[in-house]
């Protein structure tokens, strides 16, 4: 298919400048990516970026095949989600009862919600916009729709639980995003659990995730969009014994929300990152085994 980028320039997620610093330039399969820190508050994020039409049609037909190489799912990548799975299971366990209504945002083949239903009895729904990954999670007994858009005319009570792993650098407008979410679909005293690549250990710089979180900005997202955040891991299951490749935060809603001006700036991204990937490097020298874990071994 082809990619059309915006023509005019992307505000920043966050606080909404324009005032930006490019922090890197590739080609990523075909497609150039630019990633900017925004100079007023730290986040980083892609400017230019794929339209909303574009990104509309890459998820529903292309992300797969050109992440993946294909639309079908393979046995890896089944492994590495029931992996991930018994991993947010055992983080979010302690908070689910099993009346908990769950709602999972980017489903993907039901990993989650399988496991959180099998171990707790959790009521759960998910939301998939590929079509082949929709039909294998409908396969293992998951409700699924393809779009947040069609459970909001069917779904009338608010969820307990909120999961969006891997999802939320995908979202252009994540405030906007997660502030929707907290008003339409989650319960007053439900909970938010996230999960996202971190800046300052994974090499986030791809054409679907339009905004690379450290633990700092992530936090600004949440409380601009009206959350409180609970608890936080940094981790690198199931790819890395040692590496802290991804973020966890859970949190609920608040009524407290930050303004502009009460945004904390992330600062020394450019050198934090740097030296995160020089580390990286490092420790892929010294102990492989241990950086990199294949998730075919148990």
């Amino acid at each position: 298919m082809d990619y059309i980028f915006e023509t005019s320039e992307t505000a920043c997620p966050l606080c909404g400048e324009h005032h930006k610093k490019l922090i890197d330039r590739r080609n990523f399969r075909g497609v150039d990516v630019f990633n900017q820190i925004c100079r007023n508050c730290g986040l980083v994020y892609q400017s230019p970026r794929l339209s909303n039409e574009s990104l509309d049609n890459f998820y529903k037909g292309a992300y797969r095949a050109i992440y993946q190489g294909t639309d079908e799912i393979s046995d890896e990548v089944i492994i590495t989600q029931k992996k991930r799975a018994l991993h947010l299971a055992d983080f979010i366990s302690a908070d689910l009862k099993p009346e908990t209504k769950v709602l999972d945002i980017g489903c993907s083949t039901g990993a989650l919600l399988s496991t959180i239903q099998d171990k707790i009895g959790c009521d759960v729904i998910g939301i998939e916009p590929g079509d082949t990954y929709r039909a294998f999670a409908k396969e293992q007994g998951i409700s699924v729709y393809p779009a947040l858009e069609e459970l909001g005319k069917s779904q009338a009570e608010p969820f307990d639980l909120i999961i969006m792993a891997h999802v939320l650098e995908h979202i252009a407008d994540p405030v906007i995003y997660l502030s929707g979410l907290k008003n339409r679909f989650l319960r007053p005293d439900g909970l938010l659990l996230i999960e996202v690549p971190n800046l300052y250990a994974h090499d986030c710089f791809e054409l679907a995730h339009l905004v690379s979180f450290s633990r700092k900005t992530l936090g600004n997202i949440l409380k601009k969009a009206g959350y409180r955040v609970i608890r936080t891991k940094v981790h690198g299951k199931p790819r890395s014994k040692i590496l802290p490749l991804y973020i966890d935060v859970l949190a609920m809603p608040s009524t407290s929300i930050i303004g502009q001006d009460q945004i904390s700036k992330e600062v020394g991204v450019c050198f934090k990152r740097k030296s995160a990937l020089f580390v990286r490097k490092i420790l892929q020298k010294l102990f492989p085994s241990l950086v990199w874990v294949s998730v075919l071994e148990e």
